[in-house]
């Protein structure tokens, strides 16, 4: 319940900060990564996948 809190609330309900259905799942996701110390991780493999060749 707390990591709700943590991860979207304080975020996606900040006053005056209009958020789309896409932009929130985007932030969710980004912040989810950043609170579970995987951004790293996950920033590489994108890298790599993008750029493979």
């Amino acid at each position: 319940m707390q990591a709700c809190k943590t991860l979207v609330t304080q975020r996606l309900k900040a006053s005056g900060a209009p958020w789309s259905r896409q932009g929130a799942g985007g932030v969710r996701s980004l912040r989810s990564l950043l609170q579970s110390d995987r951004f790293s991780d996950a920033f590489h493999f994108r890298q790599a996948t993008r750029y493979a060749t």
